[in-house]
C-alpha cells in the first residue's frame, strides 16, 4: 500500500476580539463561517476562526461517514450564504466562545446608498 501523503498544515486558530473586521474564507453550513484575519502574520500565514451566528439554527447537513443524511434545506441554506459572504469582508461581534469557536453576530456592508450595516442573521431570517 501507498502511503497518503501528510495533509497541507492549518492557518492557525485566530484569537478574535470582541468586535471587528475580517474577510469570510468559506461556509462551513448554513449559520458558521471561517473567517480569515484581515492582515497576515509575519510569517504570511493568515489567521482563520470558525465563526457561528449566534441568534441563528439552521438545517444541519449530514456526515456521510458517520452515516447522517443532510436535513431538508440544509444545503440550500449553506449556499445562500456562501452567495452572500464569501470573499466579502464583514464586521464582527463576539458575544461567546468555545472550544475553537466564536459565537456572535456578522453584519455586511450596507447596500449603495445606505449607511446602516446588514444583520445577517436578520437578512437570513427575513427570508
Amino acid at each position: 500500500s501507498v502511503p497518503k501523503a501528510a495533509a497541507p498544515p492549518r492557518p492557525p486558530m485566530a484569537k478574535l476580539p470582541q468586535t471587528g473586521m475580517a474577510v469570510v474564507k468559506a461556509v462551513v453550513s448554513g449559520d458558521t463561517v471561517v473567517l480569515s484575519n484581515t492582515n497576515p502574520n509575519p510569517n504570511g500565514s493568515t489567521p482563520e476562526a470558525l465563526f457561528t451566528l449566534s441568534s441563528l439554527s439552521t438545517p444541519r447537513l449530514g456526515l456521510p461517514r458517520s452515516g447522517t443524511v443532510d436535513e431538508p434545506h440544509a444545503w440550500s441554506a449553506r449556499m445562500w450564504l456562501a452567495s452572500e459572504l464569501i470573499g466579502k469582508t464583514v464586521k464582527f461581534e463576539c458575544h461567546r466562545s468555545a472550544e475553537s469557536r466564536y459565537y456572535g453576530v456578522l453584519y455586511k456592508q450596507p447596500p449603495q446608498g445606505q449607511d446602516k450595516p446588514v444583520n445577517v442573521d436578520l437578512q437570513c431570517v427575513a427570508l
